[in-house]
């Protein structure tokens, strides 16, 4: 028989939590068979709760009376708010009374209580958020897309290295290209970092084909292409803005004109086109590299978004993706990583 999947959820992290939050968990275990732990201040929580006739019981409440805010410095906030409710959820999954952890609040504290509670797989020394390109290129990811800023050259290296898992688990490509992004395709371009990355990467085992730039990047040159958190984060957050952008400039140039009948088709086209990219992102972003499953989900993240992340976070955890993970990374060992010490 499968192992019953539990989820612990911070519910007081986001824009709109908890109320939110709450309405995404009970969508969500609506709609899947799974166990949800809310965790927060019990009080709030339950007040919340009343507001629903028929909660189901495989809801449950997990006392958790601080809250991190968006504002707090993530490490010391961490350190001093034990009973934070992100740090509960983390401590829930390393005491493996929860499968995977969900959250809407602060990255910076959700990655610093992980690091703190339940600590990277090895060989890994950052964690990573993999993201699909969906709305331009199908099959191809971006890694790192907003965890890391102030890189070395070897996490750029396992940038690579857990891409290539990603798009063996995910899209089933036997062999991924790996690219590194950067200004020029020339082996000398970009500051030292990346001039470094390059040689890592180069002469890893990966199937590493050089340096590729930003036009590049829509002709789907590359399966899995590294960077560092804060060049990926600023084009995710660029490419999820084209079609809205477009679709309101051109509204705005054409107003009630004949033009705008036949050009309107195009608009929802192109909305369609980028928007895709969002709605990947939309059920939460997947923070690899920790030994449980962690997903992320934007601050601004309602009912509909959290309960997408929730049962995606039930999906990745009943495929024993971190398991798949790890022997991925111990037969790598000898061969990809040997630049890594």
């Amino acid at each position: 028989m499968d192992k019953r999947i539990t989820i612990a959820l911070d519910a007081m992290g986001g824009d709109y939590a908890p109320e939110e939050i709450i309405k995404g968990a009970i969508m969500a275990a609506n709609a899947d068979d799974m166990d949800i732990i809310l965790v927060g201040p019990r009080g709030i929580l339950r007040k919340h709760l009343d507001n629903y006739s028929n909660v189901p019981s495989t809801i449950r409440c997990e006392p958790a009376s601080q809250i991190i805010a968006e504002n707090e410095h993530p490490a010391f906030a961490v350190r001093r708010k034990h009973n934070a409710s992100i740090v509960v959820a983390m401590d829930l999954a390393k005491a493996q009374k929860a499968d995977a952890v969900v959250s809407a609040g602060p990255t910076g504290a959700t990655v610093a209580s992980a690091m703190s509670s339940i600590g990277l797989l090895p060989h890994l020394e950052r964690p990573v958020t993999c993201m699909p390109l969906v709305g331009f290129t199908s099959n191809t990811i971006l890694v790192d897309g907003g965890a890391n800023i102030n890189c070395k050259p070897e996490h750029l290296l396992t940038f690579g290295i857990v891409g290539t898992i990603y798009a063996r688990k995910f899209y089933n490509i036997s062999n991924p290209t790996v690219g590194l992004l950067n200004i020029g395709r020339e082996e000398n371009k970009g500051g030292n970092l990346l001039r470094e990355a390059y040689q890592l990467l180069k002469n890893s085992r990966l199937n590493f084909i050089g340096n590729i730039e930003g036009n590049n990047i829509v002709q789907g040159q590359a399966d899995v292409i590294v960077c560092d958190g804060i060049i990926g984060n600023v084009l995710i957050k660029f490419c999820e803005s084209v079609g809205p952008y477009l679709s309101g400039w051109l509204k705005n140039r054409l107003g009630n004109s004949q033009l705008m009948s036949p050009v309107r088709k195009i608009l929802e086209q192109i909305t369609s086109f980028t928007g895709t990219i969002d709605s990947e992102s939309a059920g939460g972003t997947l923070l690899w590299g920790f030994n449980s499953i962690i997903e992320l989900l934007h601050g601004h993240s309602q009912a509909a978004q959290v309960s997408q992340a929730i049962l995606k976070a039930k999906d990745c955890a009943k495929s024993k993706i971190i398991s798949s993970m790890i022997a991925e990374l111990k037969s790598m060992e000898h061969g990809y990583l040997r630049n890594v010490a």
